[in-house]
């Protein structure tokens, strides 16, 4: 016991005497007044190879807490002072130095502002993305997705992966967590996998705080790219799209493949409106195959559209484009005009071809289901159903014989100007009625009866312009440009637009080679408004299912179908009539309006 004593009592003494003191060395530096040497100043090479560092205070942060404060739970009365300043000790919990600042009576840590994270996460929520091919550098495409993280202290993490095969490549994630909940991270890929095999990645985390978990993920490498070139000519989709309709297993693209090499193959698209395409495997050999790419995702708009197929090939054809044809939803249509031939009364062959081969989810157009949802043959009721709170998503209105009302013209102009269709054919000679109607709608009339002309009185046909893209003059019942449409009426009778509403389009001129040299080709006999949804025929012209006559009834559905019909230019129809395509522009504008109703229309679709 004395030895002890006197051991203490003279390093103390020591102490007190040196200015310097050192450990592991005999010569400290001259401006320290400690010195730690990391290892043994000696001659003794065994000495000399024992390197050690040194170690201060290590306290969690809990432990950290009960030093600072008198009551720990509530981090209550602080018990440092001033004379306490710069005070360190190593944080285990967020693995970094602290030391604490007198002046702001707050701990300080080395690692900056933000500290490691504290957070954990469900291994079912681990999931590998992206195509592995051997020889093949990973991108950004190639990634382990980590869902579900819950973060209950916001900082720094990194998250990795790396497997004991050693195959070429690792995945790593480094970032900040600005807020406690719940986060998702990608773990990107780095290198290039050398050999085509299934390898085993063990995910780990490091911070300060997390808890000691570790997942796995399994990752499969293909094999060497294949040489092939896709045929887009015999590409088909396949099934129905329908908006807020999810993709099922009939949701595929058809496409045929010329493979050169065997290998590996990736054909996909990206996403468009909600919906994509994806296939890949292995060709096994050469020669002309077919490749199914299934669909995922659920369609968000109305209309058809195209999407881009591309192919992971640089030996041929690398992409096709895809129509995808999209259903339209449930509509309602309505009808004005009298129980006639000349209108679109549900008596009359126009309604008739309102079959579902024509107009239903496998008809020629895509739609679910199309209802009539009122028919009003007298202006008061018409008004009235127009001003009711339910609208149709389209009205067909034929004026021929019909005698309209300031109240009905008002409603339609209210109808029109709100997002509703309106298909219009004028009635005979009435232009003060279809001024009414394109002042409310346009704010400006120019309707005029036809010029009179000279040759024929009655039935005459009109050029319809050589526009074969246009929708309403080469849609899904037939291609009408460069042809005719033919009036049903006296020289005079056909209501003309001297001038168009701006964007418009002109069908049909008022002017022909045979009897309306004089008339400005300007003027219009059948043109549509694409920003108010609205189609005008200078005429309601006669339909029938079977006449063909050279001079009655301009509109032919035969079996339900538009058809053109050889007609017009009375009395000189002998050497003077052409085929006239009333019936295929009459249903191509049903199909347009239908079609502009789900996109932009009065309803909400």
């Amino acid at each position: 016991m004395r030895i002890k004593l006197l051991f203490i009592f003279s390093i103390i003494t020591f102490l007190n005497l040196s200015s310097q003191v050192g450990i592991n060395t005999d010569q400290p530096n001259s401006n320290s007044v400690f010195h730690v040497s990391e290892k043994m100043r000696s001659t003794d090479p065994e000495s000399q190879n024992k390197i050690k560092g040194i170690l201060i205070p290590r306290l969690t942060e809990a432990e950290r807490n009960i030093l600072t404060f008198s009551d720990p739970a509530n981090l209550q009365n602080i018990r440092l002072t001033a004379e306490d300043n710069g005070l360190t000790i190593f944080n285990t919990t967020e693995n970094c130095y602290n030391f604490w600042n007198a002046s702001k009576s707050l701990w300080k840590s080395t690692c900056g502002s933000v500290s490691d994270a504290t957070y954990t996460f469900d291994c079912a929520g681990v999931s590998v993305q992206g195509i592995f091919v051997s020889n093949t550098s990973t991108d950004d495409s190639n990634f382990i997705l980590i869902e579900n993280i819950n973060v209950t202290k916001p900082g720094n993490y990194t998250i990795s992966a790396s497997s004991d095969s050693d195959n070429g490549y690792s995945f790593v994630a480094v970032g900040v967590f600005l807020n406690t909940g719940t986060h998702r991270v990608k773990l990107l890929a780095q290198g290039k996998p050398i050999n085509a095999e299934t390898d085993n990645f063990t995910i780990r985390i490091s911070g300060a705080g997390v808890q000691t978990q570790s997942c796995t993920a399994s990752v499969t490498v293909r094999s060497s790219i294949s040489e092939y070139s896709l045929s887009c000519s015999g590409l088909v989709v396949n099934g129905n799209y329908q908006k807020g309709t999810s993709l099922n297993a009939s949701n595929t693209i058809t496409i045929g493949v010329n493979v050169t090499k065997p290998g590996y193959y990736s054909i996909s698209s990206s996403k468009i409106n909600g919906i994509s395409f994806s296939g890949s495997g292995n060709f096994n050999s050469t020669g002309f195959q077919q490749v199914t790419l299934a669909g995922s995702g659920t369609p968000q708009v109305n209309d058809d559209f195209t999407i881009r197929i591309s192919a992971n090939t640089a030996y041929g054809n690398a992409s096709c484009d895809a129509l995808i044809p999209v259903i339209l939803p449930p509509m309602t249509y309505a009808v004005i005009g009298l129980d006639n031939v000349y209108t679109f009364h549900p008596n009359n062959p126009r309604i008739a071809s309102f079959t579902s081969s024509n107009f239903g989810p496998n008809g020629i157009v895509k739609i679910a289901g199309l209802t009539n949802l009122w028919t009003s043959t007298n202006a008061t009721s018409a008004a009235n159903n127009l001003n009711g709170t339910v609208k149709p998503d389209m009205v067909l209105y034929f004026s021929y014989g019909f005698t309209v009302n300031s109240a009905l013209e008002t409603a339609l102009s209210n109808y029109v100007n709100a997002g509703g269709v309106l298909i219009f054919g004028s009635n005979d000679g009435r232009d003060v009625d279809v001024n009414n109607l394109m002042t409310g709608i346009f704010g400006e009339g120019n309707a005029q009866p036809q010029v009179a002309g000279s040759g024929s009185v009655d039935d005459n046909v009109y050029p319809v312009a050589n526009l074969p893209s246009d929708p309403i003059i080469s849609g899904p019942f037939g291609n009408a440009a460069a042809q005719y449409w033919g009036e049903d009426n006296s020289s005079t009778g056909t209501i003309v637009l001297t001038k168009l509403p701006a964007n418009s389009v002109q069908i049909a001129s008022a002017s022909n080679q045979f009897s309306k040299t004089m008339v400005n080709p300007a003027y219009s006999t059948v043109w549509y408004n694409k920003t108010k949804n609205f189609v005008y025929f200078g005429d309601s012209v006669g339909a029938s299912t079977s006449s063909l006559s050279l001079t009655d009834y301009p509109s032919l559905y035969e079996s339900n179908t538009p058809t053109s019909k050889r007609y017009g230019q009375y009395p000189n129809q002998s050497t003077q009539a052409q085929y006239v395509f009333n019936s295929i522009l009459e249903l191509n504008a049903v199909a347009w309006g239908l079609e502009r109703a789900a996109i932009a229309g009065i309803n909400q679709h």
